[in-house]
């Protein structure tokens, strides 16, 4: 397997969770959910693609 960059690296719910300040619980939700930030699921394991996930964050800022 080639190694990842930096910016396309794989994150885990709790790399998400200290990263964005949502709990490891409402991500948890918003996946049962169907909402919440892009994902992948292999097996038991959950990864969230770090550039999809910035993608998400920035896709949810509201004009004042």
């Amino acid at each position: 397997m080639a190694a990842q960059s930096t910016d396309d690296k794989q994150l885990t719910e709790n790399e998400v969770a200290e990263l964005t300040g949502f709990s490891v619980r409402t991500l948890q939700g918003w996946r049962q959910k169907k909402c919440g930030p892009p994902y992948r699921k292999v097996g038991r394991s959950v990864r969230y693609p770090k550039l999809a996930l910035l993608a998400w964050n920035d896709s949810q800022m509201v004009a004042a």
